[in-house]
């Protein structure tokens, strides 16, 4: 009688990929959960070779690939998950990935008070409006730039935004300040958005590209919605706004 061999490798094809969202969509997981996954799993299949074979290997190798792509730690433990669970879903629980990137020397800097409202200022005197609602939203709401993609338009109609991490395995709820919420619908109404994330590129993608300049000596500031760069840039995706003595609301974007 022939004896069973594990498999030492796999072939990872789209219908593979297909079956697995299935999988997760019959396990609760909802349609922004799935969108994220579909991105993840869209980025790792790009950046495998050739015949698109997996082993046990591969695990390390797409740590490392999105070490080296500079993606922070927090991104890169996630987007390892979504390998871990792959691997699961095909039986090879032996592939997962158990070393994770540290997050302990992740130190964010953080905007205080004042800074905060001269970035809204500065955008608002620009006449950049999508700029401007964005570090207002980061900013008065609580929500991680990460999150962006799940404030979608039913979400401002309804007031409130329910937010999964982890790959759906947890959930928080976070309200619209009334302000806020009626700024975004007269937004949503001059742009046409109807549905999906409010912040979209031109392309439908949900789009968290935000860089501020701030220059503190000039007391000037410089924002842009994913424009160029220069040496006195910041990506808002490395600070923290602390809005204290308002609403006694923080918003991390990490």
């Amino acid at each position: 009688m022939d004896i069973l061999k594990k498999k030492t490798e796999e072939k990872l094809t789209p219908e593979i990929l297909e079956e697995f969202l299935e999988y997760l969509l019959t396990r609760g997981r909802s349609q922004v959960s799935l969108q994220e996954y579909r991105r993840t799993l869209s980025m790792l299949w790009n950046g495998l070779p050739g015949e698109k074979i997996i082993s046990a290997e591969n695990g390390l190798w797409w740590k490392q690939w999105l070490e080296e792509k500079g993606f922070s730690p927090r991104t890169v433990n996630t987007r390892i998950s979504v390998w871990n669970s792959l691997m699961q879903y095909l039986g090879h629980r032996d592939w997962q990935v158990g070393e994770f990137s540290s997050i302990q020397n992740d130190v964010q800097p953080e905007l205080t008070r004042q800074e905060y409202l001269r970035l809204l200022s500065a955008a608002k005197q620009a006449g950049q409006e999508r700029v401007y609602l964005l570090i207002k939203t980061l900013g008065g709401m609580g929500l991680r730039i990460q999150e962006l993609p799940q404030l979608t338009a039913e979400a401002v109609r309804q007031g409130t935004v329910r937010l999964e991490r982890q790959n759906g395995m947890s959930t928080r709820v976070l309200h619209l300040p009334g302000i806020l919420q009626r700024e975004l619908l007269e937004y949503m109404g001059r742009e046409g958005i109807v549905k999906g994330p409010v912040f979209a590129t031109a392309g439908g993608e949900a789009h968290g590209s935000l860089q501020c300049r701030p220059q503190y000596q000039t007391g000037q500031q410089g924002c842009a919605g994913g424009g160029g760069k220069s040496q006195s840039q910041m990506p808002v995706e490395n600070v923290s706004v602390h809005t204290e003595g308002d609403s006694g609301q923080c918003c991390r974007i990490d």
